[in-house]
């Protein structure tokens, strides 16, 4: 059974990733240890890729 999720709205048009950007976006999730990445999307196609990096600072002197 397919997940909701996976199904495309009724009115949303299916662009494939291109390589290029899905290892961008790969690449920015594997580099970080604390953090988010976000992806911006328009008119079904990537057109940005924030990351943002938490820095744990040890606190326990």
């Amino acid at each position: 059974m397919e997940k909701e999720l996976d199904k495309p709205a009724n009115n949303a048009m299916v662009t494939p990733l291109d390589e290029e950007t899905a290892s961008r976006i790969l690449g920015a999730i594997q580099s970080l240890r604390y953090g988010a990445v976000e992806v911006t999307v328009h008119d079904a196609r990537v057109v940005q890729i924030d990351r943002k990096e938490r820095i744990r600072v040890d606190k326990r002197r």
